[in-house]
């Protein structure tokens, strides 16, 4: 029991250590996103936690104002988006919510305003294009635009084809 007790420890241990030596890496970058080397030719920074270079990184990346304000975070998989994104206005605390799979932005996705209620939302398909947009005013009034999808019949168009043949007579 006490050898099972102290396996239980150093595997604890490495654990530990491992998750708390990911390195977390400051990157300075420029208006473009760009790596620069000398801070004061930066605009924002990066905090890298994860492993890999850009390319090829798996982890969160958060990016900053060189005066700490939070802008936006999100997680890579091989260098891709893929995973939360969230974005952060540093004027106004107003933020955008969505989620990305492989580099695309997919499902549905928010703006909230500084009170964090939802004023507006976004819809993507799979090759990343809005198909659905919900806008809510200062009435709390809803109305949809751009909903340009054509019609589906959930079983296919054979059988939509099939019920139009026995409904028309």
């Amino acid at each position: 029991m006490k050898l099972f007790r102290s396996y239980i420890i150093v595997c604890l241990f490495f654990i530990t250590t491992t998750v708390l030596g990911q390195e977390h890496q400051k990157v300075f970058v420029d208006s473009n996103y760009k790596k620069v080397r000398n801070q004061s030719k930066a605009s924002f920074y990066e905090i890298m936690g994860g492993q890999g270079t850009r390319n090829s990184f798996i982890g969160k990346i958060s990016l900053y104002t060189l005066e700490d304000k939070l802008i936006h975070y999100e997680f890579l998989y091989k260098g891709k988006r893929d995973g939360t994104y969230v974005s952060f206005d540093p004027e106004n605390g107003a933020k955008r919510i969505g989620n990305y799979k492989n580099g695309n932005r997919t499902g549905t996705w928010y703006d909230t305003d500084i009170e964090g209620n939802i004023i507006r939302s976004f819809e993507y398909d799979k090759e990343d294009k809005v198909i659905n947009e919900v806008d809510l005013d200062e009435n709390d009034d809803t109305y949809y635009v751009n909903a340009d999808l054509p019609a589906e019949y959930a079983e296919g168009n054979a059988a939509w084809q099939s019920y139009l043949r026995k409904s028309i007579r």
